[in-house]
């Protein structure tokens, strides 16, 4: 064995450590060890910021832990195994803890979007995900996927793919973790039931893999029938139907494009307020049946509004018209003073029939293999509805009164279904208890038909106030007459009625030009006067018909429109 010199590095190294123990133990430390908890747990400032120094990351510091495993035996290594062990479960636990609050591990009912469903339902991201909010899981699981096994060893090869086979895998074993843990991170278990249901497996292999922790359950799929069962709160289905389009690149007899149609379908409960006391009239059949006709007995004086109601349309005018002055006028105005004129403003508008804030009910039911677009579909799509989905009989579901919502073609479907079953022997099989009701946001597609069939005009015919003549001097597409598209010709509408109320803006306060009226400078008086002026003699019918005696045709039909265009805003604004 080769001496060493006294000088060598190996010796001078020696001499330290045998210097530091010797300083140690003369100043009656009875280990190392203890000198090392108490350099390190010291609140003296300089040693503990030169503690603080030494436990920042250096290059070797693993080599040390490596070391110390390493040279224990016997139960000491045991013990140590078993205090790193420790730690590390306190490191995935504060991991899963983290992980537990992030919102993308939990999938609600609009987070399944169809480019989800139709790629690789959100793993690649779940896997960048869990790799940023569990380091230490994703490492020791997946270190673990990735350790050589036994044909490895003895052929001296990497298998196939082993390392994206082994991130699938950890995605799919961090999901159950958590999942078991805390039901609301199911992101990948929301995908997975999505999956199965749409596949056709059975309520057995889908209650077996949520024990699994792999999906949800099946119950998710009953609770529709549950809310209606217990008969709480009045409810209402929402249906449409759904078409898919399979695609054959290449067509033959066994192998042809088809397209695939469906209906989806949903429970919703009513407010509370609307309950079966206060409604009992309402809901009974006999009293709708009785009620059918009286419908003939309308009158045109019956649709004139009240005095009470003209006022509040007057003050509904009102607020919008000053909201469009506050909003599209006068430059000079500072941000901070618009602002707090709106809010002035905001006050004005009237308030019916408030509708309190409460959380709707809503169950998503299965969808079925029927189509709805036509009369004989719809009948098939209401009985499995109601007999089926939600497993109501039939004595029960023709007790009463059953809302359906739905578009403008369901609702003439289900008319035309009423009408053509109407003979049938039983009162569920004459479908007398379906009531249909359009959604909100048809009502308002039918009025903005009705507005441009009455305002839109025609080309040519030189009517200066009419939309298509605004369109052609915007140099829009055109429209169609009697069912335009509702976004482009919503644009068209508050582009009108912007610019038509800042025009009688102009015309009440005597300026020549619009560049006058941007340099408007108004107080909220101002406003007042100005929207009172403007309500005076541009938005009522009497100024209309005044116009329409002087011959005057283009300001009575401007003052026709202002009208109609505020109602609907007003109407909007209510959906």
């Amino acid at each position: 064995m080769v001496s060493e010199s006294p000088l060598s590095p190996q010796a001078r190294r020696r001499d330290k450590i045998k210097n530091v123990l010797m300083a140690v133990r003369d100043n009656k430390w009875e280990s190392f060890n203890d000198f090392l908890l108490a350099f390190y747990t010291s609140e003296d400032q300089a040693i503990s910021r030169q503690a603080n120094t030494s436990l920042g990351y250096k290059q070797g510091q693993t080599y040390a832990l490596d070391i110390w495993v390493k040279n224990t035996h016997g139960e000491s290594q045991q013990y140590l195994k078993q205090v790193i062990t420790r730690k590390a479960s306190e490191i995935l636990i504060s991991e899963s803890d983290r992980a537990l609050k992030e919102d993308s591990l939990h999938v609600s009912a609009t987070g399944a979007t169809i480019p989800r469903l139709t790629g690789d339902f959100g793993l690649s991201r779940l896997a960048e995900l869990y790799r940023t909010l569990l380091p230490c899981m994703w490492l020791l699981l997946f270190a673990l996927l990735t350790a050589e096994n036994m044909y490895e060893w003895k052929s001296h090869r990497t298998k196939v793919n082993k390392e994206t086979q082994a991130v699938q895998i950890v995605v799919v074993l961090i999901s159950i973790l958590l999942y078991v843990r805390n039901r609301a991170t199911d992101a990948f278990q929301i995908m997975m039931g999505i999956f199965l249901a749409s596949s056709g497996a059975s309520r057995r292999v889908v209650d077996t893999l949520n024990h699994m922790g792999l999906s949800v359950s099946y119950a998710a799929r009953d609770q529709a029938r549950n809310f209606v069962h217990g008969a709480l709160r009045l409810f209402a289905i929402v249906y449409d139907n759904i078409n898919f389009t399979l695609r054959k690149a290449s067509q033959r007899l066994d192998s042809a494009t088809q397209q695939l149609n469906a209906t989806t379908s949903a429970v919703f409960s009513l407010p509370s307020t609307i309950s079966r006391a206060a409604y009992a009239a309402a809901l009974s059949v006999s009293e709708r049946n009785r009620r059918a006709f009286l419908r003939e007995r309308l009158t045109l004086e019956a649709l004139k509004p009240s005095l009470e109601k003209q006022a509040h349309l007057l003050q509904v005018f009102r607020y919008h018209v000053a909201t469009i002055l506050l909003t599209h006028s006068a430059e000079p105005l500072s941000k901070k003073h618009r602002k707090r004129m709106l809010k002035k403003a905001g006050f004005m508008k009237p308030k019916i029939r408030i509708i309190s804030s409460e959380k709707t009910e809503f169950y998503p039911l299965p969808a079925l293999a029927q189509e709805e677009a036509s009369v004989g579909g719809t009948i098939k799509v209401v009985t499995k509805l109601f007999t089926q989905l939600l497993g109501l009989a039939e004595e029960v579901v023709d007790a009463e009164l059953r809302l359906l919502v739905g578009d403008w073609l369901t609702i003439r479907n289900l008319r035309l279904m009423k009408s053509e079953i109407a003979e049938e022997t039983t009162a569920f099989r004459r479908m007398s208890w379906v009531q249909e009701c359009a959604m909100p946001f048809h009502f308002q597609l039918n009025a903005m038909y009705m507005l441009f069939r009455t305002h839109l005009g025609y080309p040519g015919d030189n009517n200066l106030s009419s939309l298509e003549h605004h369109r052609s001097l915007l140099r829009c597409s055109k429209l169609d007459p009697k069912k335009p598209e509702y976004n482009k010709a919503k644009e068209l509408l508050y582009h009108s009625v912007i610019a038509r109320v800042l025009d009688c803006a102009r015309v009440c306060l005597g300026l020549p030009s619009h560049e006058d009226l941007r340099k408007w400078n108004f107080s909220w008086n101002d406003i007042l006067r100005i929207t009172t002026d403007i309500m005076d003699r541009f938005t009522t019918t009497s100024e209309a018909h005044k116009h329409l005696e002087c011959g005057d045709d283009i300001l009575a039909h401007a003052v026709l429109f202002l009208q109609d265009a505020l109602i609907f805003l007003e109407f909007s604004d209510a959906i």
